[in-house]
């Protein structure tokens, strides 16, 4: 079974830059002085409203179990697109979706491929709150986006249990910078995004550097020891190794000899 999103996105033209000089455990920068309004309106159409109260709260499927809470990635409907990702807010037997029960017994082969509750219950759906990437929205991936960033979204469906692909974690922006090493299927998040206003929360980000830009984790940034701006070593014409020696100072403070 594949996933159906009540609505797909309209996809906005990507002009993300490529992947620059990195350190794995760079510190994330603090709030900077300057403020500058988010890049909101991502746009998706989708059902509203909440779980009903459901039981189990848990099932194991193909060896793996799943619970409330957990992040998961979906079979999408097309063959070779980037999995759907979403979280798992509720989940409801056979009965409570209105479908037939899977068949049981044995010589039906299907044991393996059926979700199964601790309390022996069939699961049939799971309620799914998802995930929207940069690009599915209309204004399009922009430069200060993540390839692993997410946004949380209100948009949430019924889904078929067996359009479950695996299980993944979506951490917090400070969570994922802590990370030493950054397994391939999980990713980050740092905004709310509602798809029925099309606004973010936040709805203002902080902007670093000469470059005037909100934080990306995929580009590794200085601190200047004397006036403790973050800056891009390629903004301001400098190397990696130049801006890693102990007390680095940025050009600007050099040059006023702070």
């Amino acid at each position: 079974a594949r996933a159906h999103r009540t609505s797909r996105a309209a996809r906005g033209d990507a002009h993300g830059m490529g992947i620059g000089a990195k350190r794995e455990g760079a510190a994330v920068p603090p709030p900077s002085k300057r403020q500058k309004g988010g890049e909101a309106s991502h746009a998706r159409g989708g059902e509203d409203g909440r779980a009903e109260p459901t039981e189990p709260v848990e099932f194991t499927f193909r060896g793996v179990t799943f619970r409330l809470g957990d992040c998961i990635a979906l079979l999408p409907p097309d063959e070779g697109a980037e999995a759907f990702i979403g979280r798992i807010e509720g989940m409801r037997t056979p009965e409570q979706a209105g479908l037939p029960p899977q068949p049981q017994g044995e010589g039906a082969g299907v044991s393996a491929d059926r979700a199964v509750s601790s309390q022996g219950t069939e699961v049939a759906e799971i309620y799914v709150r998802w995930f929207y990437r940069p690009e599915e929205t209309h204004c399009g991936r922009k430069c200060f986006h993540s390839d692993r960033e997410l946004f949380v979204s209100d948009h949430h469906d019924w889904e078929h249990v067996k359009s479950v692909n695996y299980k993944c974690n979506v951490h917090t922006l400070r969570q994922w910078m802590a990370l030493e090493r950054k397994p391939p299927g999980d990713h980050f998040t740092r905004f709310d995004y509602s798809a029925r206003t099309r606004t973010f929360k936040p709805d203002r980000v902080p902007i670093y550097c000469v470059c005037e830009m909100p934080f990306n984790p995929d580009f590794f940034m200085a601190e200047c020891k004397a006036c403790h701006e973050w800056y891009h070593p390629q903004c301001i014409g400098c190397t990696v190794d130049a801006v890693s020696v102990k007390g680095w100072k940025c050009p600007e403070c050099l040059k006023e000899g702070t």
